[in-house]
């Protein structure tokens, strides 16, 4: 198998085929590796298969966040496989650099376009079209949220508060779509989500981020494995504590049957 793959992958150089038919190969080839033992030379395949996307991401801003995760949803498996890989290595330097890479870049925009009013940020035309349509959204929500607030003191099963509700939720539909226009056409948030990032190290946040007798729980919520990693200052060993829930805990967990079939 892993000569069929290793074939393939030198075919997929000579050859125009899709990005998807690209990746398929190097995680596949990957897996071989990795049940052989190779380690080395199944992670070198992975990061492989995770370069393809990310050389793609650009192309994905039309849509801004909706648009780019459902892109990059099909490339997920390898991120998966290669953050679970190194835990299973008790590699947790690498796995926390791994995990990092693999997010959805949506809360590290956030945290980049803080004090950036992207309103301010659009082309004159643009600014005209969709300008006072927000204003007039964002007014409309104040005063909606201000009388469900007023109602719900008194009750929230009469008929004007089902058709309050309504209206709100018809708003903030509308101001969402008239947001994403905005952040569509504004040339700062189309340069922040090409630009490249620096994920910091796992000794980088525990030298410089976590004071003493301190302790950080990071969270990866991978398809096949789910952990938390328990980080201290240097002086502490990383901790990787996996996410599980038994048969027996999730008969105390509400009557969702996604949440049921998940612990089975």
């Amino acid at each position: 198998a892993k000569q069929l793959f290793e074939n393939a992958r030198q075919l997929h150089d000579d050859v125009d085929v899709s990005p998807q038919d690209r990746y398929n190969t190097l995680c596949n080839l990957a897996a071989v590796y990795r049940k052989a033992g190779q380690t080395e030379e199944a992670l070198a395949a992975l990061r492989q298969a995770i370069a393809i996307p990310e050389a793609f991401r650009s192309e994905t801003f039309g849509e801004a966040e909706q648009g780019r995760a459902k892109f990059l949803a099909q490339f997920a498996s390898a991120f998966d496989m290669q953050v679970q890989w190194l835990l299973e290595d008790k590699n947790y330097a690498a796995a926390f650099v791994a995990a990092e890479q693999s997010r959805n870049r949506t809360f590290l925009d956030q945290l980049n376009l803080a004090g950036v009013d992207l309103r301010r940020t659009l082309p004159d035309d643009v600014a005209k079209r969709l300008l006072p349509r927000e204003q007039e959204l964002r007014l409309q929500l104040q005063r909606l949220r201000v009388q469900a607030k007023l109602l719900l003191e008194h009750s929230n099963q009469s008929t004007e508060w089902q058709r309050l509700t309504r209206e709100l939720n018809h708003a903030q539909s509308a101001y969402a779509q008239v947001w994403n226009e905005i952040r569509d056409s504004s040339q700062v948030y189309a340069k922040l989500l090409t630009q490249e990032r620096t994920v910091w190290t796992l000794d980088q946040i525990r030298g410089e981020i976590i004071a003493p007798d301190t302790l950080v729980l990071f969270y990866h919520l991978g398809s096949q494995q789910s952990v938390v990693l328990v980080i201290g200052d240097p002086t502490k060993s990383v901790v990787a504590v996996p996410l599980e829930v038994t048969s027996q805990q999730a008969t105390l967990l509400p009557d969702w049957p996604q949440l049921r079939g998940a612990s089975n």
